[in-house]
């Protein structure tokens, strides 16, 4: 089951029991409601700051976070620890969403790569599997069938539909001397294709590894967003900490 299907359970269940309580619909049952919301949704952050430590991240959101938790459950501010918990549930929801949805795209993509090309030997035209395609080799690609190198149309002429890389929603004509790319797929007519690229060095597997990098690597400000925001919380940690030695007030 995806980890977001907790989340999002969680997620309501935290949402129904505060509009309880800042509605005054709990009666007697609202302390009780409140501390079961408030450790419910403190437990998966400290999971993830407990798997933070593991991987010798000591400063990451989760641990951070977890911190915030803990001192608002000591200070007995259940209605506090359940929104928190809440806004951090939320936040792992569209950041699992996300991941799938890339997860998606990349399914989809390979889902285009075809496994075999027929290929030009002399006058006999074979189909043989994709990686025995070589640079230079004559492949032909007919009606329906999906380009399986990227290349140069040396005859034929032929509507290809490009939507899955490009994103075009027309099929582009090509003709003698047009470039095509892999995994496009021929929607009328015939071509013969000079093989230029094969592989790893295709459109479609650059695009593939561009969008499993972006997944891999963070971008820049999400980056900067991060240590800004572990700043923040490191900053307002040790305020707080001080502030407690000097007043003794939790609250």
């Amino acid at each position: 089951m995806p980890r977001w299907y907790f989340d999002s359970a969680l997620s309501a269940a935290l949402v129904a029991i505060l509009l309880l309580h800042y509605a005054h619909l709990t009666g007697a049952f609202d302390t009780a409601l409140l501390i079961v919301a408030a450790f419910g949704g403190t437990l998966p952050v400290l999971w993830g700051a407990i798997r933070a430590v593991r991987g010798r991240e000591w400063a990451s959101m989760d641990m951070l976070a977890s911190i915030a938790l803990v001192f608002s459950l000591f200070a007995l501010q259940w209605a506090s620890a359940a929104f928190i918990a809440l806004m951090l549930a939320a936040a792992r929801i569209l950041d699992e969403v996300t991941a799938s949805r890339t997860e998606e795209s990349i399914k989809g993509l390979l889902k285009l790569r075809p496994n075999t090309a027929k290929v030009e030997y002399g006058r006999e035209i074979k189909t043989v599997p994709l990686a025995r395609v070589a640079v230079g080799d004559i492949v032909v690609a007919d009606l329906g069938e999906r380009i399986p190198i990227d290349g140069t149309v040396l005859s034929g002429a032929a509507a290809v539909d490009e939507s899955a890389l490009t994103g075009e929603s027309m099929p582009v004509e090509k003709k003698i001397g047009s470039k095509v790319m892999s995994s496009t797929l021929v929607s009328s007519g015939s071509v013969r294709i000079k093989t230029e690229k094969v592989g790893k060095d295709t459109t479609l597997e650059k695009i593939i590894a561009l969008v499993v990098s972006s997944r891999a690597e963070k971008p820049k400000t999400q980056t900067l967003g991060e240590k800004f925001g572990k700043a923040y919380l490191i900053t307002v940690f040790l305020a707080s900490v001080a502030l407690f030695v000097l007043t003794r007030n939790m609250s």
